[in-house]
């Protein structure tokens, strides 16, 4: 690792290629939210953080905190939940020089999330049901989306909010979100795939004049109100557009078939569009200026919503 790579995104820049006007193009449509203004602006600069993935040095307790945290998951979560900790002891107790803790501790989870976006391609390159059939390894393509559900600075920022009133809980959440983050994405990838016989792979295909937007929470979760007396999402059905034209989805409805497709009519485009909207943090993108100007000037929908 000898590469500092400073810009660190959350959502990997080649998911939002579709939406660039062109292949040559380095830029794409932006609704900037604090702004409050359109740009046309370089993926270099959206959905991305300086060091994003860095992890911090932790004391004893705090590693023993993480430790509790990963025990409360299930068991084949643990030997990764080890291999992560190490990784946090090795830059908080000196057992590597100085130069080799530094790039160890702002690099090797950032490379980590360069392997696991290898694993999506196979999804982002779908243009049809029967590419959503053909993938090969369904459990990589869904660890990936639910990596990119768990990794971003919307994640980040809600656990944050959910440990506001207990600032020191607050304070190691912020410095190890990538650690529990990674945690939840294998632990929801394990249970979608493997834990659950239910899961079904539906491939939207949007021929209506709308194109699908997205945002810097490029997959949420539709069933995310539907929630138990705790207050605890009881069901979970992914959406994820992957171009203005298609998008995947994933669900638990056994009623449906393993491998289905919609043709996505008017409504559902503006329906499915509005709730990308509500689930942005910074970022909306589109493939055209009219329709972000369009959200910006209703500003119907709300932003800061818990997924």
């Amino acid at each position: 690792m000898n590469t500092d790579t400073k810009k660190q995104h959350y959502v990997w820049r080649k998911y939002l290629n579709p939406w660039k006007l062109s292949p040559e193009e380095r830029k794409v449509w932006t609704y900037i939210i604090k702004a409050n203004k359109v740009e046309y602006i370089s993926l270099m600069d959206v959905a991305q953080e300086s060091y994003f993935y860095k992890m911090y040095e932790l004391s004893p307790v705090e590693i023993q905190v993480c430790w509790n945290f990963a025990r409360q998951m299930p068991s084949f979560v643990w030997s990764f939940a080890d291999s992560l900790l190490k990784g946090y002891e090795a830059i908080s107790y000196d057992m590597m020089s100085e130069t080799d803790k530094r790039d160890f501790a702002l690099h090797s989870i950032d490379h980590m999330q360069t392997n696991f976006e290898r694993m999506g391609t196979p999804l982002l390159n779908c243009q049809s049901l029967d590419d959503l059939k053909n993938i090969k390894d369904n459990y990589q393509a869904v660890f990936f989306l639910c990596v990119q559900y768990c990794r971003t600075n919307k994640m980040r920022e809600v656990g944050i909010e959910g440990y506001k009133d207990y600032p020191m809980k607050s304070e190691l959440y912020k410095k190890v979100f990538p650690y529990i983050s990674l945690l939840v994405a294998t632990t929801l990838g394990h249970n979608l795939v493997v834990g659950n016989p239910n899961t079904r792979y539906i491939f939207v295909r949007n021929e209506t004049s709308i194109p699908f937007v997205t945002c810097d929470q490029p997959v949420i979760n539709l069933k995310k109100d539907d929630v138990d007396e705790n207050g605890f999402v009881k069901d979970l059905e992914f959406y994820y557009p992957i171009s203005p034209s298609a998008a995947i989805m994933i669900s638990q409805n056994a009623q449906l078939e393993e491998f289905s497709e919609i043709i996505a009519d008017e409504s559902f485009v503006e329906n499915k569009n509005k709730k990308m909207c509500e689930n942005a943090s910074l970022f909306i993108f589109a493939n055209n200026e009219k329709i972000l100007q369009r959200i910006m000037m209703s500003r119907t929908w709300i932003t800061g919503t818990v997924l």
